[in-house]
C-alpha cells in the first residue's frame, strides 16, 4: 500500500477479500496465468498502452476503454469489449464473467492479432518493408 500513498490523494481503498491490490510487479506474467478476464479501465492515454498487448499476447480476454486501448491497432474491437460508459463496462465485464466461451473466443482472437502484428517476426517484416520505401542515396 506504500504506493497507493505515494502516488494519490486519497485514502488507501478498504480491504475487500476479493481483491488484491499489489505494490510492484518485476514479472506479471504469473498473474495473467492467474487471471481469466484482464479489465483496463483507463480514462486518459498515454501512448501505447502496453497493458492491453500484453493481456492479448497472454490470452487473455479484455474488457477496455477506448483510451485503455488506444494504439496502433488495438482499439479494433473483434478482439476485446470497449466500453466508455461505465455501465457498458460493467456490462461487458460481467458478461465475459458469465460466458467462459465467449471469454475464451476473445482471448483467441486477441492472441492471434498480437500475434499477426507484434511477434518479432511480424515487427521485422514491418521493417524490413519500411527500409524498403527508403530511396537509395544518390552518389
Amino acid at each position: 500500500m506504500t504506493y497507493w500513498r505515494a502516488f494519490t490523494d486519497s485514502p488507501e481503498p478498504r480491504v475487500e477479500e476479493r481483491i488484491r491490490l499489489l505494490a510492484f510487479i518485476e514479472d506479471v506474467r504469473p498473474l495473467y496465468v492467474e487471471a481469466n478476464l484482464i479489465i483496463v479501465p483507463t480514462t486518459v492515454s498515454a501512448g501505447t498502452n502496453v497493458k492491453v498487448l500484453e493481456a492479448m499476447a497472454m490470452q487473455r480476454a479484455v474488457v477496455s476503454t477506448t483510451s485503455g486501448c488506444a494504439g496502433p491497432g488495438l482499439a479494433a474491437r473483434p478482439q476485446r469489449v470497449v466500453a466508455d460508459a461505465p455501465e457498458a463496462f460493467a456490462a461487458g465485464v460481467a458478461t465475459l464473467i458469465a460466458d467462459p466461451e465467449r471469454r475464451r473466443q476473445l482471448a483467441l482472437a486477441a492472441y492471434g492479432h498480437a500475434v499477426r502484428n507484434f511477434d518479432w517476426a511480424a515487427i521485422g517484416e514491418k521493417q524490413r518493408e519500411l527500409l524498403r520505401e527508403i530511396p537509395a542515396a544518390r552518389r
